[in-house]
């Protein structure tokens, strides 16, 4: 056997006998590689991605801590920070905080004297919790609103009256609308004083020189002085008030003193004239009733 020959034999050899130990070797790895993967694997499989639901209403810590500062009556930066809490707890919940919505709604009738956003929140409360004991304890709460905002709006109002919502939106639109009239013919009259005091200071000072010797080219104009009007009659531009009114279809006690006395601010005197049909300011008129008009 030639020296070349001899050493080819000695290298295959050499392979042959290391080929085990790289294939034991590769095979540890990949034996690594797969068992990390496993373990990886099942780590994330034991975590599951499943949010806790919020506890109840009642026995979430922070509807507590709300309740515990609007306890601390007298005290405006504890009830603040319990506005503040019940709110949150709405904002978290999407408004499906009953309990929530019943206590700030307390504190912003009872603290704030703030009729609105009370009404509001005791609806909702009345809506999320309609058989609840509390239900009507919130229906009375909406009704004492409602007289705090009419006794706001409209003083001398009495309690009560707030319920009947379409008179009073009636009566409220008819007198801003009678508000917005007479503020604009105060302006028109303010621009009639306004323009008399300036024709007024004109004519003082064309009169002032008159006292000088006139010259050829200053003339005073002439004024014109026009006969004073006749006073007009006495009963001239009021309306004759019937003694009595027939009730129709559609008819209200405002609307009716609309109809007779031009503004709907008459219809407690045609309530009070009609005690006898009448038992209360929402009670229902029935039509082919004939109701008293008071002449003053």
């Amino acid at each position: 056997m030639s020296p070349l020959s001899r050493h080819t034999a000695a290298r295959r050899a050499a392979v042959l006998h290391a080929l085990p130990t790289r294939l034991a070797l590769a095979f540890a790895l990949v034996f690594a590689v797969a068992v990390a993967l496993a373990l990886g694997g099942c780590g994330r499989s034991t975590r599951p991605d499943v949010r806790r639901a919020p506890p109840p209403e009642t026995e979430d810590p922070k509807f507590a801590k709300a309740r515990a500062d609007a306890a601390q009556q007298g005290n405006s930066v504890a009830t603040e920070a319990a506005r503040n809490g019940f709110l949150a707890l709405i904002r978290e919940r999407a408004g499906e905080a009953p309990e929530s919505h019943f206590e700030v709604a307390k504190i912003y009738l009872n603290v704030k004297k703030d009729p609105l956003p009370a009404i509001y929140h005791f609806k909702e409360y009345a809506r999320l919790a309609p058989g609840s004991q509390r239900a009507k304890v919130a229906d009375s709460y909406i009704r004492s609103a409602e007289n705090l905002f009419m006794r706001r709006r409209l003083p001398g109002a009495k309690p009560g009256f707030a319920g009947d919502n379409d008179a009073l939106l009636e009566l409220v639109t008819s007198l801003k609308n009678e508000n917005d009239a007479l503020k604009r013919e105060k302006s028109q009259l303010l621009q009639k004083v306004a323009a008399q005091e300036r024709e007024l200071v004109r004519l003082q000072s064309a009169l002032s020189t008159s006292t000088h010797p006139p010259t050829p080219s200053v003339l005073l104009p002439e004024i014109a002085v026009s006969p004073a009007a006749p006073p007009p009659p006495e009963n001239a531009g009021l309306k004759k008030i019937p003694a009595t009114y027939t009730v129709r279809k559609g008819d209200s006690l405002t609307s009716i003193s609309k109809k007779i006395y031009n503004t709907p601010a008459r219809w407690e005197d045609i309530y009070n004239a009609n005690r006898d049909k009448l038992r209360h300011p929402r009670t229902t008129l029935r039509i082919g009733w004939v109701l008293k008009m008071p002449s003053t």
